[in-house]
């Protein structure tokens, strides 16, 4: 605890040494006054003490904000707050966000494309800006260069583990990341650590250098697990520090000749330059050091809460600039034209496009959160794409063109336009969590990240909107009896499992009923990104050992740029359409004439004769099919035979599938012609 104090006030003093040397003692304001001892009769809570070679000075600040900032006031508000939430939920929700962040081996995919084009926008921002941190500045094109250079990244890569450099240039980029950590330009991550955590960490290791025996073993096993942690984050730390330094390089270079050609001295020069180039680096993405008071606080109950606020800020500052009175920027411009490119490819995805077997095409069925955080290139064989990340708040201007041409052509009404809008806006600037289709599964959102898989079970909703788990019709009927196809095998023994043990049986509830996309939706929330990678792998390496079909959403990485269509896109069709056909058919049957006539203008596709006509052979046709892979499980004999056996019936399933979405993509888009 000593040593804690002293880091604290060792930190806390160097703050207001910067305060007083470059603001306080330079700048005359009411908001503040230098003394060298506090006057008789002043409250010692309205002054912030520094001491600076062994003699200490005393700012009088009368700004009540200032203050509370400066000597961490906001800690008698939040402390406690902060403390308990901290060691509680909040431990649970840092480590849901890095398992999907920092430690997701992916993650540097999206994260370098979202960084890079961030960068861009506010690069334009800041040189164009009549109070731009580097107004005037052309550096655009020397940071594109810099950051798309394979040397510096080996570089990094070198620096990070304390490698020497193989040549100048290397070198030069080293001392280069060395001074930029000093003057401050590259940031914390998402969940950077609190000074608890870090005392925390202090801690555990002076334990660990004590130890001995099994204690000792212990710790060596836990080093070798942080080994490759250390690993994955280092990774993903060099490519969000390469987007930082090349920022910080150019703009050094171009600030820096600016002083020296407008007189400065060469000193002043570099030091003034080296404090604005940090500032632009730290800017240039999200500054996930910077908190208002209740960040800690909000952090803790909601994942990338804290990030989420801090891009929202930058993006408003660079898109806020008045036009007509200082000129369109060119982050302004190029808002302009991401939303002309997302019509533009929305128009030509459709044409590029061919329809599948239901006659509905492959570009309409990329998913629509596909479409909405990434640009979407068809190839030209009319089926496969690719994906390229959108910067978060950006795309918001990207969705408006492609919904835009969507529904100019037809394929969404006004309606649909507002709600995917709406959605994208939300999705993009809310701090807190905002899946969900319903009513209820937006009202949810407010929930904690680290409970909202469960009162997402509650609601079977996940946070696209669609369902988790199939619902069986008879609501006595076990829902482990009701598993979905695609769900992998050992859910499904895990869900029939705890069905049978608690007395229940095939269809009968049992005391413990829960559905086997339940189990693993749950588990997919637990173990992250992370977790997802590490499984895929070894499926990825099983369908290799055993020549099974890899489809491109197998592999790790690659499925963040490429996409293929998803073979099980007609079944989430199917059953998203079939419950609601059902719901309204039983309404029909219970409702007046004038209720019908209501009905079916409200809903003109569910309740048209071919689709109820379509919907009920499909039913008809899968409770058959159903009943034969019953009869194929029950039997014994040939495993391989089984297998070939239930794979003919799995594809007369998808025909059925097929069929059933050809006629109902028929009359649907019938419907919106008319």
């Amino acid at each position: 605890s000593d040593a804690k104090g002293v880091i604290v006030r060792g930190e806390r003093n160097r703050v207001g040494q910067s305060f007083k040397n470059n603001i306080a003692e330079k700048y005359k304001s009411n908001a503040w006054q230098v003394f060298s001892a506090i006057p008789a009769g002043m409250k010692s809570e309205e002054f912030l003490t520094v001491k600076e070679n062994g003699k200490a000075s005393y700012i009088r600040i009368t700004d009540p904000l200032l203050l509370r900032a400066l000597t961490n006031g906001s800690a008698k508000t939040y402390g406690a707050i902060n403390k308990f939430l901290g060691n509680t939920i909040g431990v649970a929700t840092k480590t849901l966000s890095r398992l999907h962040t920092t430690l997701n081996p992916e993650f540097f995919v999206t994260n370098a494309f979202r960084d890079v084009e961030a960068a861009v926008f506010n690069i334009l921002a800041e040189q164009d800006r009549v109070d731009g941190r580097i107004v005037g500045k052309k550096i655009l094109a020397g940071f594109l260069k810099d950051v798309g250079d394979p040397r510096n990244f080996r570089a990094l890569m070198r620096a990070t583990y304390n490698q020497a450099s193989k040549t100048p240039q290397q070198q030069k980029m080293m001392d280069l990341l060395q001074q930029a950590k000093e003057d401050g330009a590259l940031t914390g991550w998402i969940m950077s650590e609190t000074p608890e955590e870090q005392f925390s960490k202090i801690e555990n290791a002076l334990k660990k250098a004590n130890a001995k025996g099994g204690k000792k073993a212990w710790y060596s096993t836990l080093d070798g697990l942080k080994s490759v942690k250390d690993a994955v984050e280092n990774f993903n730390s060099i490519f969000e520090n390469t987007t930082r330094l090349a920022v910080y390089k150019n703009a050094l270079e171009a600030l820096q000749q600016s002083y020296l050609s407008s007189g400065v001295a060469p000193a002043e020069a570099e030091r003034m330059a080296r404090d604005e180039a940090a500032n632009m680096a730290r800017n240039v993405t999200v500054d996930f050091n910077r908190k208002g008071e209740a960040g800690p606080t909000f952090n803790a109950l909601y994942a990338f809460a804290n990030s989420t606020v801090q891009g929202n800020v930058q993006l408003l500052r660079s898109l806020t600039q008045n036009p007509l009175k200082n000129g369109f920027t060119g982050a302004q411009k190029l808002t302009l034209g991401i939303t002309a490119l997302g019509f533009l490819q929305a128009v030509l995805g459709a044409g590029m496009s061919d329809d599948d077997d239901d006659g509905k095409s492959f570009y309409d069925k990329i998913p629509k959160y596909e479409k909405d955080r990434n640009m979407i290139f068809m190839n030209p064989d009319g089926k496969n794409y690719i994906k390229i990340p959108l910067p978060y708040g950006y795309s918001v201007f990207h969705n408006l063109g492609a919904n835009g041409a969507e529904m100019i052509s037809g394929k969404k009404d006004v309606g649909e336009f507002a709600a995917n809008m709406f959605g994208s806006l939300m999705g993009n600037f809310s701090p807190i969590s905002t899946g969900g289709g319903s009513l209820t599964g937006v009202a949810l959102n407010v929930v904690p990240t680290a409970l909202k898989p469960f009162f997402d079970l509650m609601n079977n909703e996940n946070f696209f909107g669609g369902s988790i788990f199939n619902e069986p019709f008879d609501k006595e009927q076990a829902l482990s009896s009701v598993a979905r196809y695609s769900t992998p095998e050992g859910y499904k023994a895990v869900a029939e499992w705890l069905n049978s043990v608690t007395g229940g049986v095939g269809k009968v509830k049992g005391g413990i009923d829960v559905p086997a996309e339940g189990i693993e939706y749950l588990v997919n929330q637990a173990i992250g990104g992370a977790g997802k990678v590490a499984f895929d792998l070894v499926d990825l390496g099983t369908k290799g050992a055993t020549g099974k079909e890899v489809e491109v959403r197998d592999v790790p990485i690659l499925r963040k740029v490429l996409g293929e269509p998803n073979k099980f896109a007609d079944l989430g069709d199917y059953y998203d359409r079939v419950p609601k056909i059902s719901t309204v058919e039983a309404q029909l049957k219970d409702s007046k004439s004038v209720e019908r006539q209501a009905l079916r203008k409200k809903f003109p596709v569910e309740t048209d004769p071919a689709v109820m006509a379509a919907k009920r052979q499909a039913e008809s046709r899968m409770r058959e099919i159903t009943k034969r892979k019953k009869l194929i499980m029950s039997r014994s004999g040939d495993s391989e035979q089984q297998q070939d056996q239930m794979d003919r019936l799995n594809e007369l399933q998808g025909k059925v599938y097929t069929r059933f979405n050809t006629v109902y993509n028929r009359v649907e888009k019938e419907e919106r012609g008319r």
